[in-house]
């Protein structure tokens, strides 16, 4: 009678060293320009930066997106990829008065590089609810386009008053 086959096993147990760090890299989207990427611990609540890319024209940075979800802070578990996103610039357009006083109401949004066409005054009488009487428009002149980097800008015009 033969002997029964052996088999033996041996257990061998091998460890798979942790991540010491991920990266953070960093996409333009629809901008230009580099950031350079960033290594992180794993499980780490990661703030993200202020956003250094160029933007096109017309365009300003709306957030980070990962997975197309706005994120300011992410938990990074892996390595991850952040893309800048863009919004249009719009600037609000409004009236004043000759004395400078802000005539209520008559506030239009335009977005950055469209025409705008300028109101009559009586357009601009119906937005405020005020009278002008008999008073024509002699001129519309620009009075300030105070620059914003938040998306936004502000562009006023003043009028000024002919006979009429």
């Amino acid at each position: 009678m033969e002997a029964p086959a052996r088999i033996s096993f041996s257990s061998r147990e091998t460890a798979i060293p942790a991540l010491s760090a991920v990266t953070v890299s960093f996409d333009p989207g629809d901008g230009s320009g580099t950031m350079e990427p960033v290594d992180v611990a794993p499980g780490t609540e990661y703030t993200l930066p202020a956003c250094t890319f160029t933007a096109r024209e017309g365009k300003t940075f709306d957030a980070w997106t990962i997975g197309g979800e706005k994120y300011s802070v992410y938990k990074i578990e892996a390595d991850t990829t952040v893309v800048a996103t863009w919004k249009s610039i719009t600037l609000r357009v409004g009236f004043a008065s000759a004395d400078g006083a802000e005539v209520s109401g008559t506030y239009d949004t335009v977005a950055y590089g469209a025409n705008y066409v300028l109101p009559t005054l009586a357009e601009v009488a119906s937005k405020s609810g005020l009278d002008y009487g008999d008073a024509a428009l002699d001129y519309w002149q620009i009075w300030e386009i105070p620059p914003q980097t938040n998306g936004g800008g502000a562009l006023e015009w003043g009028k000024a008053w002919g006979e009429g």
